[in-house]
């Protein structure tokens, strides 16, 4: 895929009419999107913010915002951000959140569920389509050394399941980043094995917004 690609182009292609008009952002450090290292030929910005520009340059009067700040535990995200996101009244929402709840000595995956329900199932219910995001699938890259693949893995999968089943329930569309064969690329991964690099920035974007489109169509065609 072309790093100079010009998303505001792919959503001209991939979407007939963007349905939305007001999308927030919700989540931790990969909603957020600063911290990354660069990619030669990959723009220096976040893909939540390369998202909302795409669809900004696409659709007149298209308005985004995110609240989403790095290091948050998914308890902090629903008290923090969630009233804020409610206050700009959004027709669309992409969450993604857990991942710091991973990373404590005692991982507690009743909180998070308990967590997630509450963000997307309050968002759903004001109307907003609401796209969830999983966490790519580090561990199939071959760059996490051993004994802490042995004891985040079972973590990440557990947070995965859960994030699943949430979405499903509270009727939100999921974006599996983790299914991605991308996943297994290391240049993907930033030297703290945490985050993306500019690379992995674009790469999210461009899956987000074809997932965004392929929703769109879906419902399109149901009305």
């Amino acid at each position: 895929m072309a790093a100079h690609e010009d998303l505001s182009a792919r959503v001209r292609s991939q979407f007939d009419d963007v349905p939305w008009s007001r999308l927030v952002g919700i989540g931790d450090s990969m909603v957020e999107g600063e911290l990354s290292e660069p990619s030669e030929g990959y723009p220096d910005v976040g893909w939540y913010q390369q998202i909302g520009e795409a669809l900004q340059a696409a659709k007149p009067g298209f308005a985004y915002k995110t609240c989403a700040k790095r290091y948050l535990k998914s308890t902090q995200i629903l008290e923090a951000q969630l009233p804020r996101a409610l206050e700009f009244e959004p027709d669309a929402a992409i969450v993604a959140a857990g991942g710091n709840d991973l990373l404590v000595e005692h991982f507690d995956p009743g909180i998070t569920e308990a967590n997630l329900e509450a963000i997307f199932g309050a968002l759903t219910e004001r109307g907003a389509t609401v796209f969830v995001i999983t966490i790519y699938d580090i561990f199939s890259a071959g760059i996490m050394p051993q004994e802490l693949s042995d004891l985040l893995a079972p973590r990440f999968a557990e947070l995965r399941e859960t994030t699943i089943e949430v979405a499903r329930r509270c009727g939100a569309v999921l974006v599996d980043l983790h299914l991605q064969p991308v996943s297994a690329d290391p240049s993907i991964y930033t030297s703290d094995l945490q985050h993306c690099t500019r690379k992995g920035h674009r790469i999210s974007a461009e899956i987000v917004l074809d997932h965004m489109a392929e929703h769109a169509r879906a419902a399109a065609a149901t009305t």
